[in-house]
């Protein structure tokens, strides 16, 4: 929050006096926006996995080795029954380490490697475990995967410690990538995610509601699919789960997405409670500033915050509290300037890598240079979504009905060249064309609300 005054707010928040921006430096502004904050949603650098790090991508790039299909073989049988549309084909061979496999073989060894790489960093609703891959061998009392090429639906548990897998026309068959590229599809991520749903009525039982589970508390089959999506969104490592191209963030954004969808399969699914980001402008620093707190924004209104803050009348719907949202949402970090030395203004961003980044620049920054402070959580909302991980094409993917998308574009005031760095966030075609009118540069879509 960028404030004017000369004493402090109640609410312990800095206040400055309005003369300091008149004393900053260019160069200040500029040091302050290379460093700090170049890393707009909008344009955000695709960076590499770190040298040496294994990706999901690598994984499942390769035929698995003799070694590698032994550690899956002691726990669990796999037996591929019926048609193999993949067939005659073969894509791996003994000769170069490997077993003589076709396409679908080679996939669901992949599909339990991954399964057995995938690390969560706290246990999984269902489970005491934090890995798909020691649940099932631990606590699932699967023993055998049966793939099907018989069947188009799949089911537990014929024989009782088994699961059968429809694999006709499955992704297990013609996808060879952990997603496909289309964002609204899937690939060998929705093959696990039917592992999880069917191993789990092995000790849940059946569906209790239609087919579907009746609660998300009850964490039968549906509930473990959906949490086994949310828990890759939020809880995996970053360096690993990710795609070795493009967007680091593309498949988590992709299965809170599908978390999301899921709760489709929940006949009362828990209640959420939205709440109101209030935008404020001041007219004597020609700033912006929102918050989703009610107590704060009547603090301002109250002048707490100095003269010239005043509400825009702009206003869009994030959560207060995320265990009352819907699943696709992230939080979004609220960083201020150091003031002394740097720009008087506030940044908030929903991009988890991006959030890091700046947290571990503020701490390796001297206190003598300019820098962003992390002051915590504003709120929980929606990020964008794109369609392959090297599109750059960015949206809002869909949500829970009856609510429909609504994109949260960003605008900045070019403070690298002014005295200042400041943001707006709005949700309005007038706000657009006003911010445009000024000058300030469009970057996009950095958000997802409701309407």
């Amino acid at each position: 929050m960028e404030f004017i005054g000369t004493s402090k707010a109640s609410s312990g928040l800095r206040r400055t006096a309005p003369r300091r921006l008149a004393v900053l430096l260019n160069v200040l502004a500029v040091v302050f926006c290379a460093s700090c904050r170049r890393y707009p949603r909008a344009s955000m650098p695709e960076l590499p996995a770190p040298a040496g790090a294994e990706t999901i991508d690598d994984v499942i790039g390769r035929c698995p080795t003799v070694a590698e299909m032994a550690t899956i073989d002691a726990v669990l049988t796999l037996s591929f029954e019926g048609n193999d549309p993949s067939a005659p084909t073969l894509v791996c061979h003994a000769a170069q380490g490997s077993r003589d496999m076709t396409k679908l073989k080679r996939n669901w060894y992949n599909i339990l490697r991954a399964a057995q790489k995938l690390r969560f960093t706290k246990p999984m609703p269902w489970s005491a475990q934090t890995s798909i891959w020691d649940w099932l061998r631990l606590e699932s009392g699967v023993t055998t995967i049966r793939i099907r090429g018989d069947l188009t639906v799949s089911f537990c548990c014929e024989p009782q410690n088994a699961i059968n897998l429809a694999s006709a026309n499955g992704y297990d068959t013609f996808s060879d990538k952990w997603l496909e590229d289309n964002n609204h599809g899937g690939g060998l991520v929705s093959a696990l995610a039917v592992v999880v749903h069917e191993a789990r009525h092995r000790k849940a039982g059946g569906h209790t509601c239609r087919g579907n589970d009746q609660t998300l508390a009850e964490l039968g089959a549906s509930g473990a699919q959906l949490y086994y999506s949310y828990w890759l969104a939020h809880y995996t490592d970053p360096d690993f789960f990710r795609p070795n191209t493009g967007d680091p963030a593309y498949y988590r954004n992709w299965a809170a997405q599908t978390a999301e969808s899921d709760m489709s399969r929940i006949c009362s699914p828990p209640p959420i409670v939205t709440g109101t980001v209030v935008e404020f402008y001041n007219s004597t620093l020609n700033h912006y500033f929102m918050t989703i707190s009610a107590a704060e924004a009547t603090a301002i209104d109250n002048g707490s915050a100095g003269p010239g803050w005043s509400r825009t009348g702009v206003a869009f719907k994030a959560w207060p509290d995320q265990s009352q949202a819907p699943l696709h949402v992230r939080p979004v970090c609220r960083f201020s300037s150091s003031i002394t030395p740097g720009p008087n203004s506030t940044y908030y961003t929903v991009d988890p890598d991006e959030c890091v980044s700046l947290r571990q620049l503020q701490a390796t920054t001297p206190a003598s240079q300019p820098h962003w402070i992390y002051e915590g959580i504003a709120f929980y909302i929606g990020d964008v979504v794109r369609d392959t991980p090297t599109s750059t094409r960015r949206y809002c993917g869909p949500v829970r009905p009856p609510d429909r998308a609504m994109n949260v574009i960003r605008f900045d005031n070019k403070g690298a060249g002014q005295i200042d760095s400041n943001h707006r966030y709005t949700i309005t075609q007038a706000a657009m064309n006003q911010m445009t009118q000024a000058n300030w540069m469009f970057e996009g879509v950095v958000m997802c609300s409701v309407q």
